[in-house]
């Protein structure tokens, strides 16, 4: 998971950032494996809401079904990440300057 902070002189703002592929070599499906009745990210999803930390939550994934439950979920999709690239792009994300 990547935290990413915007700072302005008005305000500061804190976002969470889900990497949920749709494909795994080492437990296909697992973001969608159901964890007490209900899909692993959305499980994930709720977690991040209910600390009442982030002003957003973005679900970055190459699957239309995962798309659509973070969608459910009232998070903002970032597009479909192809050819495993998610984390490569994910890295580029501007962090947080120590304090």
């Amino acid at each position: 998971m990547v935290f990413y902070r915007a700072r302005s002189p008005q305000n500061s703002h804190i976002a969470a950032v889900v990497p949920a592929k749709g494909t795994s070599k080492r437990l296909p499906g697992k973001n969608l494996a159901l964890i007490n009745g209900e899909p692993l990210v959305t499980r994930k999803i709720r977690q991040l809401k209910d600390s009442e930390c982030f002003e957003a939550i973005y679900v970055a994934t190459d699957s239309e079904e995962i798309a659509e439950i973070a969608g459910t979920e009232g998070c903002k999709v970032l597009g479909a990440v192809q050819n495993g690239q998610m984390m490569k792009r994910l890295s580029r994300c501007p962090r947080p300057s120590p304090t």
